[in-house]
């Protein structure tokens, strides 16, 4: 439902401008996000999968206010980001906060964990001197640290798992509505990863966070999320449910996805090698047809930006991008072929 919605981006596009040498001018336009819209909802854990540099994390900096969009606007509670107006934009930090990938870089090491937490605490105002340390105790203990003498220390004397837990804790410390975690357990052993996982989960039950998880674990994104959007070059290809996500069929009945999601799917590994066989050999791998791709990378190019790899590509994707369409409930995808990816063997049925 509208008022439900919490975070919003409007058709957000953000460019940068490349340049060759130093004292050249720009001569090329890198389109990071295209048009982009995405709505986070209140009480929700919105998955965001997509492989190296297809623009995840410049979708998580615009929606922490760090980035404005060049095109399009990030809304939040139904307001834009206010970036000219420094005392709205002091307020909207506040409750906005991300959780880094890498927990050792993102602390600084000259600071005790007592100054790292307690820094937004004495920034925004929320606590009296004299109950800092009382205050940063807490968040600690609710993050899953309790020890003695804890306060004094420095990053270097936690493992990587601890210091992920000083991450959050400092990330909770405003009571935000929206926590960004990009990444926040790919730096970390197994088992830790699901002890961070579990965390992430209670805070969201206890405190009611919405949250954008942004990983490159499909399997993870699935068990945590209630929906996963799948990003390609910028372009989001697919908004699905959690039980639409990683599954061929349920119940009996065939889920459709987007070409690119199915690519990424069967490229998560198998255990069981007869059944990683058999996935290999149904799934298409080259691109059908005699459609010319040679414009694709030009930037006046209009088309799907996966067409040059699309094994089921045709005139239409060159010619104009699809927009998102529901082909089940909340589940939209963005591509021309109607029914999506058909089973091997069957013919393409394309949209008229």
């Amino acid at each position: 439902m509208k008022q439900q919605v919490l975070c919003e981006l409007r058709s957000v596009s953000r460019f940068y401008s490349v340049r060759k040498g130093f004292f050249s001018s720009p001569v090329q336009q890198v389109r990071a996000l295209e048009k982009v819209s995405l709505e986070l909802q209140r009480n929700e854990i919105l998955g965001l999968v997509g492989e190296s540099g297809c623009g995840k994390s410049t979708l998580a900096r615009l929606i922490l206010g760090l980035e404005q969009p060049t095109e399009g606007e990030v809304l939040f509670e139904n307001m834009p980001i206010p970036f000219n107006d420094r005392y709205a934009m002091k307020e909207f930090r506040k409750r906005v906060q991300m959780v880094f990938q890498d927990p050792f870089s993102s602390l600084n090491p000259k600071k005790t964990i007592f100054q790292t937490i307690s820094q937004p605490l004495r920034i925004h105002g929320l606590v009296k001197e004299n109950r800092l340390r009382q205050e940063v105790r807490k968040l600690l203990r609710t993050a899953g640290l309790d020890s003695p003498g804890i306060l004094d220390r420095y990053p270097h004397e936690f493992s990587g798992g601890q210091r992920q837990r000083i991450c959050i804790a400092r990330a909770l410390a405003t009571s935000p509505d929206v926590l960004v975690a990009d990444e926040p357990t790919s730096a970390l052993d197994v088992s830790v990863q699901a002890q961070i996982i579990n965390l992430l989960m209670d805070l969201h039950e206890s405190r009611a966070i919405s949250c954008l998880f942004i990983s490159h674990d499909l399997p993870l994104v699935g068990f945590v999320s209630h929906r996963i959007a799948v990003m390609y070059k910028g372009n989001i290809m697919e908004i699905m449910p959690r039980s639409a996500f990683g599954l061929n069929e349920q119940h009996g009945k065939k889920i459709l996805h987007h070409p690119y999601t199915h690519f990424l799917i069967d490229a998560v590994p198998v255990p069981d090698p007869a059944l990683y066989r058999h996935n290999r050999r149904s799934s298409p791998s080259k691109a059908s047809g005699s459609i010319s791709l040679s414009n694709a990378l030009d930037s006046s190019y209009k088309g799907c930006v996966f067409a040059p790899k699309c094994p089921y590509v045709w005139e239409k994707c060159i010619e104009s991008r699809p927009k998102l369409r529901e082909i089940g409930k909340k589940h939209f995808v963005s591509c021309h072929i109607k029914g999506n990816l058909p089973d091997k063997g069957v013919s393409i049925d394309h949209e008229v």
